[in-house]
């Protein structure tokens, strides 16, 4: 079978070994790119290829492994629960507003300024 390598070398591209967590926003050579990091992030022993589409890039993605860093693992682990209790806050936040946008009725009672059309 063709190897990655081969598949690089013939067809002029480049390789990069990247190591990122969900909490890691801009990654090297390639920004802010949250389509690369969602692929990524998602792909696992048993889904070790992906392909990240943004812009006019292409990345094929081969997952390597998973690590998560021993001495940070608790401070990792409370990151990652800050973040996605601050998601499901503006979530909710978002849902009541947009149902109480929904719902209000607003009656002017004494209106401090007036058009001239409005006698």
């Amino acid at each position: 079978g063709t190897t990655l390598k081969n598949i690089v070398k013939k067809h002029g591209l480049k390789t990069e070994k990247l190591e990122f967590t969900a909490n890691t926003r801009f990654l090297p050579n390639i920004g802010d790119n949250t389509e690369f990091r969602k692929v990524g992030l998602h792909l696992n022993e048993n889904s070790r290829f992906g392909l990240s589409l943004y812009g006019n890039r292409a990345d094929l993605i081969l997952f390597r492994k998973r690590s998560l860093n021993e001495e940070n693992k608790l401070e990792q682990k409370n990151k990652v629960r800050l973040q996605l209790l601050q998601n499901m806050q503006q979530a909710l936040l978002s849902k009541e507003l947009k149902r109480l946008r929904s719902s209000a009725s607003i009656e002017v009672i004494d209106p401090v300024f007036s058009t001239p059309d409005s006698s």
